[in-house]
């Protein structure tokens, strides 16, 4: 039996695709799929190729991963379709586009996985996004069982990445940092109550990150009580006037502000009645503003934990140096795993054949059980050693015979054939 090239399929893994700060603003728009439409284009995609295709679309990137011998027919199809047939567009893409074939695809696919290709290095996001987009595929048809496999081993390597490194560990934006500071004052925040003062936009970027982490009950401060949202934007919560700051403060675990004051918002005397009516619970008090409209004697009170943006960006620049000096372990990990996950491979693919020499032998056995039922089972070994080494026996004298049998030929004959004991000295064990 000859080994079906088909099931080598790292031979025949590729990936293709485009990261959107590569493109210019026109193209990305042409190009970008929301998750809503990711199914869309799978379904409509698994009926002009017959391979096995993963579309992975995010805010930084589409990359399609495929089984295929012919890529380059493939490629044309896949950005085909995503250019509309628009010869322009398609020039574009190509343009822009990369390409990665065999291990250095699957060495891709781990690095994607395990967010070491990622804007932000270490971010969890990608984990997600690739997990629903295989949802998505297996739901579609167009992710089968090679791709699974693939996949499988690209979210165990993940896994190890960020559970064996600091890879993930650290802030690495300014409002990654404001929520780790807020989440290791007050613990989960969905339980917290935030006061947002001002309207400007390091406000509302403050306040729809502490959103995204669970906060919800939020407190607008604004001129005049004429509204219960954050103008501008989608947040919704209740609102209060500067009058009423020292009632709010009471109130809330979490203070944003960044308003344009010649005067002092947040007073030393006001904040230390404040604590006080607070029974002396802790209040985190974010200063986006510039220039700060907090009086900085604020920093002298124990309860109160004050922090600007700069010292948020300390945070995060600490963050970035932190996961930067975890890349060198992480990138081990994904070498080891790809040594280990090609041997599996390797040992899959032979599997068949190794399987077609078991029964082939044991056909032979039962062939001689049925022929001669009366021989005993010392000849019916003899003669199953005779008839399994007819073929390899004559093999090795034609070898000779003809010139072809090497050291290192001889060397697997005696590895078959005869028992180690014997030219090893050990104990003849597999």
């Amino acid at each position: 039996m000859t080994i079906d090239p088909n099931q080598n399929c790292i031979d025949i893994f590729h990936v293709i695709g485009l990261k959107y700060g590569a493109c210019s603003s026109s193209l990305r728009e042409k190009l970008f799929i929301d998750e809503h439409e990711v199914e869309d284009f799978s379904n409509s995609l698994s009926q002009l190729v017959q391979c096995e295709v993963l579309i992975v679309s995010t805010c930084d990137r589409i990359e399609f991963y495929f089984l295929e011998k012919n890529i380059e027919m493939i490629t044309q199809i896949i950005f085909r379709k995503l250019a509309l047939d628009d010869e322009q567009v398609l020039r574009k893409i190509l343009a822009v586009s990369y390409k990665y074939s065999k291990h250095s695809a699957l060495k891709h696919l781990f690095r994607v996985t395990a967010a070491l290709d990622s804007h932000i290095i270490g971010e969890p996001q990608i984990f997600g996004q690739i997990r629903s987009s295989h949802r998505i595929g297996k739901e579609t048809g167009t992710v089968r069982s090679k791709l699974n496999n693939f996949l499988d081993y690209a979210y165990f390597t993940a896994k190890r990445v960020r559970k064996e490194t600091n890879i993930g560990q650290g802030p690495v934006t300014i409002a990654a940092a404001a929520i780790r500071v807020a989440r290791d004052i007050n613990g989960d925040l969905s339980h917290c109550k935030a006061a947002v003062f001002g309207n400007d936009e390091a406000t509302i970027f403050l306040t729809e990150h502490f959103k995204a982490a669970n906060l919800s009950d939020f407190i607008f401060i604004n001129e005049n009580r004429d509204n219960n949202y954050h103008s501008s934007t989608h947040l919704v919560g209740t609102s209060s006037s500067y009058g009423e700051t020292e009632k709010t403060l009471i109130l809330v675990d979490i203070a944003i502000i960044s308003a344009n004051n010649l005067n002092y918002i947040f007073t030393k005397e006001m904040i230390t009645s404040v604590i006080k009516k607070r029974q002396y619970k802790p209040l985190f008090i974010l200063d986006a503003g510039v220039p700060s409209a907090i009086d900085p004697a604020l920093e002298d009170i124990d309860e109160v934990f004050l922090y600007n943006l700069d010292d948020l960006d300390r945070m995060a620049l600490s963050g970035k140096n932190q996961r930067g000096s975890a890349l060198t372990e992480a990138e081990k990990i994904i070498d080891e795993e790809l040594e280990h996950f090609s041997k599996n491979i390797k040992r899959k693919n032979i599997e068949p054949l190794l399987r077609e020499i078991i029964n082939s032998m044991n056909q032979e056995r039962l062939k001689i059980l049925k022929q001669k039922p009366n021989l005993s089972s010392e000849a019916i070994s003899q003669l199953l050693i005779n008839r399994l080494l007819h073929i390899p026996i004559t093999t090795i004298k034609e070898l000779y015979v003809d010139e072809e049998l090497d050291e290192r030929t001889e060397l697997l004959i005696r590895k078959l054939f005869i028992s180690t004991a014997e030219w090893e000295g050990d104990t003849g064990e597999l």
